[in-house]
């Protein structure tokens, strides 16, 4: 007698791989209702069942930390003279951190006093990948090590001394605090729980993966949303 909801990000491939499919069948025998992130991948969500939107949500302190240069002394960051850029989350290539390195290259080559600040890591640690499962299953292609992956790019683009790499935190608070930019280039559909986060510290977004803001980013606004979100458009 108790109704039951699925919560659904957008599938790989739209929905027309066969595990796609076979999660819409399970979703479809045992769901009453798909519960989508935002009108982008509600839109997006190839499902008969009806279709709930509830955003991600996050926790707004009563206290912010206000002050931006004693949030970059405790974190180590750079002080003066520096534009601070964040990228929060997990660390999946569909999230566009290969194009946000990519457009730090451009930035840096032309001469933009740009620092990177990624919070988060990757869905599974470096270390895990080193265990006997980890290095089967990324041999066989179906994990990757993104963590690792990001640190060897930015190494490879000679953007060490342009990059910070914090661990997860409860709080979040102070890294945006500290920030002044902060991005999520999505290079499929929807906007994450760092479009929240940083509207609700004032903080403006360049972010790509949805066609009108979905409600959570008002272009013009409370940032740029990019069409396709290119290391072209991001840097621009």
């Amino acid at each position: 007698g108790v109704d039951s909801s699925v919560a659904a990000a957008l599938l790989a491939g739209e929905g027309r791989d066969g595990r796609s499919r076979a999660i819409l069948a399970l979703m479809e025998r045992w769901g009453d209702t798909a519960i989508a992130i935002d009108s982008d991948v509600a839109a997006r969500f190839p499902t008969e069942l009806p279709v709930r939107i509830v955003h991600n949500s996050f926790r707004v302190h009563d206290e912010q930390v206000g002050d931006g240069k004693a949030a970059r002394n405790r974190l180590g960051l750079p002080e003066e003279g520096r534009i601070l850029i964040g990228f929060a989350g997990f660390l999946r290539r569909q999230k566009g951190w290969p194009e946000l390195v990519a457009a730090a290259r451009i930035l840096v080559d032309a001469g933009e006093p740009v620092h990177f600040v990624i919070m988060g890591g990757g869905v599974r640690s470096p270390e895990w990948f080193r265990s006997p499962r980890g290095r089967a299953l990324a041999l066989a292609g179906i994990l990757s090590d993104e963590e690792s992956a990001l640190t060897q790019l930015v190494a490879d683009s000679g953007l060490q001394d342009r990059f910070t790499f914090l661990p997860f935190v409860r709080d979040t608070a102070e890294v945006y605090e500290a920030l002044d930019i902060v991005t999520f280039p999505n290079q499929g559909v929807g906007l994450g729980r760092p479009v929240l986060e940083a509207a609700a510290h004032g903080r403006p977004v360049v972010a790509s993966g949805s066609t009108d803001g979905a409600g959570m980013l008002l272009p013009g606004v409370t940032g740029l949303l990019l069409e396709h979100g290119s290391p072209e458009e991001i840097a621009g």
